[in-house]
């Protein structure tokens, strides 16, 4: 079977190979880069973090660690 990120780039080697295990499966992700390119891979993942960033729903607002009843006994205490 043919690769197809082999056949569109004209490599038969990734430039690299990333392995993720898992108790049931093992994911083998290989990386093909275009030597051609301008662009860095930091550039390339700068975008990506970006695009998810403004795609992404915004985060709610974390819980306080100490609730306000807890703040004022601690503050009585003193």
């Amino acid at each position: 079977m043919l690769n197809t990120a082999s056949a569109a780039t004209g490599q038969n080697k990734p430039d690299g190979t990333l392995t993720k295990q898992t108790e049931t499966q093992t994911i083998i992700m290989q990386i093909f880069f275009n030597h051609d390119s301008k662009e860095t891979f930091q550039d390339k993942l700068l975008k990506v973090v970006l695009a998810e960033k403004l795609t992404a729903p915004a985060a709610p607002e974390p819980e306080p660690l100490i609730s306000e009843a807890a703040s004022d006994i601690a503050e009585q205490a003193v």
